[in-house]
């Protein structure tokens, strides 16, 4: 049973690795045509999002240790 649960564990660990990756990838292919067509300050400005995505996922993944649903 240990075996399952430390399967399960690196299964969560690799769900939310994931979904680190790809916000933070989503969110820097969203800036580029904002850097084309605002500027490449405003684009950088977007960047800030990563805080609360980082947040969130931080957040969502304490719960998930916890084992409460988000």
């Amino acid at each position: 049973q240990t075996e399952h649960a430390t399967e399960a564990s690196r299964s969560e660990v690799g769900r939310a690795v994931t979904a680190d990756l790809a916000s933070t990838a989503a969110l820097f292919a969203t800036t580029v045509p904002i850097a084309y067509l605002v500027s490449p300050a405003a684009a950088m400005w977007c960047w800030l999002a990563l805080v609360p995505i980082k947040l969130i996922h931080r957040k969502r993944a304490t719960a998930r240790r916890h084992g409460r649903a988000s």
